[in-house]
């Protein structure tokens, strides 16, 4: 059975509704502790022409962060990378990546993000979907992925895309998140 919105019978605006909020007080008293806990409801009753004022106390410290790159395969090498060094006092947030790359016929490419949060370094893997001919070259590859990767500051972030023989090629490669205070 539906228990019908006392506050819309009231006439109170689509804004408003009840907030159950939850106060834990510790009392601590010698060697042991007693814990007490109060539950208060609050009562919003803001209307369409008065919304209740919110904001995202986290956002005002974020810095947006974005970087193209070219990377050229060079016959004899497998692969190629870029690399930049996330600013000291910052921690960067990749949010997106993305790369589109040529090369030639019956060459598969590979595409990741490296990044090092504490002591851990890891690889994320993009896939990169098969395209055609691009760029002069017989084969090409893009791919395009939202993500939530973590760098610490001072740290470098790299870039890589390789492929399974040596020849000509490359691409462009961008990512894009927010920087925050470390």
């Amino acid at each position: 059975m539906r228990v019908p919105d006392q506050t819309a019978r009231r006439g109170v605006g689509t804004v408003s509704g009840i907030v159950a909020a939850a106060a834990v007080l510790l009392l601590f008293t010698g060697a042991g502790s007693a814990a007490a806990v109060v539950l208060q409801r609050v009562l919003v009753t803001n209307t369409a022409d008065n919304p209740v004022q919110a904001r995202d106390v986290d956002r005002a410290a974020q810095e947006p962060f974005q970087k193209n790159f070219r990377m050229t395969f060079d016959p004899g090498q497998l692969g190629t990378s870029a690399t930049f060094t996330v600013p000291n006092g910052k921690r960067l947030v990749l949010e997106y990546v993305s790369g589109t790359f040529a090369t030639e016929n019956g060459m598969v490419v590979i595409f990741s993000v490296t990044t090092t949060v504490g002591q851990a370094t890891a690889d994320h893997r993009v896939v990169l979907d098969p395209q055609g001919a691009a760029g002069g070259y017989p084969a090409s590859f893009t791919g395009a992925q939202e993500l939530h990767v973590y760098a610490d500051p001072g740290t470098a972030v790299t870039l890589y895309s390789g492929r399974q023989q040596g020849g000509g090629g490359g691409g462009l490669a961008a990512v894009s998140g927010y920087l925050v205070p470390a």
